[in-house]
């Protein structure tokens, strides 16, 4: 695909892999950085081992005078999961073949830019807008508008931020307007509602509610929208629930669990760190298993809580666990209690509904509850 054929894509039109490979054959610039391919479907790992994986791309920037290579992930949607997915895959890549991390999508945001930025890797997209790092800490920026807009229908409103939709319902079943709901939506995720806003458009929520009347789960007329089948919405969620694949921290911290949860707490209240427990680790305090060992928890800046906790990275004597995730998800419904914010029940359920024998017959316990009524009666 040249670059005239690039520019003549538009709206809705579906970008493929292939057409990103030829694009970067082709030697793109991107102000005073011009890409070049320098091999394809690149397998990384420890020599003579079977490899741990395989990036789609090494490319080689140049820009006065120097050079520098890349591990690039490519993906043909821009959606922000798809694009953080990336983004961990990539730094993966990086390590393993000990060049730097690159996403290749069809357009980025400026929001995006922003958080590829914050994570230290570089981003290029077929519009003409990057975040490139070089290893002199360079950056450069450029934004345009996006050419590649996609509009269609929710995948699967049961997975990902738009499933905060869907798990609403659990907690009220019956709402006057779409807009109702939304505000329901957002005030239960804590505490950043700008970002949770960002995601949640109203135009989100009709396509996910859209989704849900096509299942017969929820009925929509002009009294307002309300849940008719609870057990089926329910099963929806617990049959497509797919854990995101997420950075993660074992390790040890000399903090004792209530200073632990006092420091993020003090942190959270700055804006400076998201954090909840996760649901395996909320099972005890729902009274339907016993806890974890260690503490687990989400944080949305894995860098920022580790240094926070002073946690040292081993599994010898771990005694803290940190998953990092953007995604509102993991902080919809948290229930507070004192500095510590525990999952919700209904991310407690889906979690341990993952596990062996023991974890399900768990699940069990706080299924009936989800079931009998709101979940937010549990505690």
């Amino acid at each position: 695909m040249s670059t005239s054929s690039v520019e003549r894509k538009g709206r809705n039109t579906k970008v493929s892999e292939k057409d990103t490979l030829d694009y970067l054959r082709e030697g793109p610039a991107y102000g005073p950085v011009r890409l070049s391919l320098v091999s394809e479907q690149q397998p990384y790992g420890q020599p003579g081992s079977t490899p741990r994986g395989i990036c789609d791309a090494i490319v080689e920037m140049s820009w006065r005078g120097g050079t520098a290579r890349y591990a690039v992930e490519i993906r043909t949607t821009s959606q922000p999961a798809a694009v953080e997915q990336a983004a961990f895959q990539a730094q993966r890549a990086a390590g393993g073949l000990d060049v730097l991390p690159m996403v290749f999508v069809p357009y980025l945001s400026e929001e995006a830019l922003g958080r590829l930025e914050e994570r230290n890797v570089s981003g290029i997209d077929l519009c003409g807008n990057c975040v490139i790092l070089s290893p002199s800490k360079d950056i450069w920026r450029s934004v345009a508008p996006n050419r590649f807009r996609e509009s269609r229908p929710i995948r699967n409103p049961y997975s990902g931020d738009s499933s905060i939709i869907a798990r609403c319902f659990l907690l009220r079943a019956e709402y006057r307007s779409l807009t109702e709901l939304r505000e329901f939506a957002l005030s239960r995720t804590i505490p950043d509602r700008a970002e949770t806003e960002a995601v949640l458009r109203l135009g989100t929520v009709s396509k996910v509610v859209q989704a849900l009347q096509d299942e017969l789960i929820v009925a929509k007329d002009q009294e307002g929208v309300r849940l008719v089948a609870r057990q089926r919405l329910l099963d929806r969620l617990r049959e497509r629930y797919r854990p995101a694949g997420c950075p993660r921290l074992v390790g040890k911290t000399p903090l004792t669990p209530e200073e632990v949860w006092a420091r993020l707490a003090e942190a959270s209240d700055a804006g400076k760190i998201r954090y909840a427990a996760t649901g395996m680790a909320s099972a005890g305090w729902y009274g339907v298993l016993a806890g974890v060992e260690r503490t687990s928890m989400y944080v949305d800046n894995l860098a920022a809580a580790s240094e926070l906790l002073s946690v040292t990275e081993g599994r010898a004597f771990a005694n803290i666990e940190l998953i990092e995730t953007r995604r509102n998800l993991a902080f919809f419904d948290c229930r507070e209690d004192g500095a510590i914010r525990w999952a919700s029940a209904i991310q407690t359920w889906l979690e341990l509904a993952q596990g062996g024998a023991r974890e399900w017959e768990a699940a069990q316990d706080l299924a009936r509850l989800c079931l009998e009524g709101s979940a937010e009666e549990t505690k």
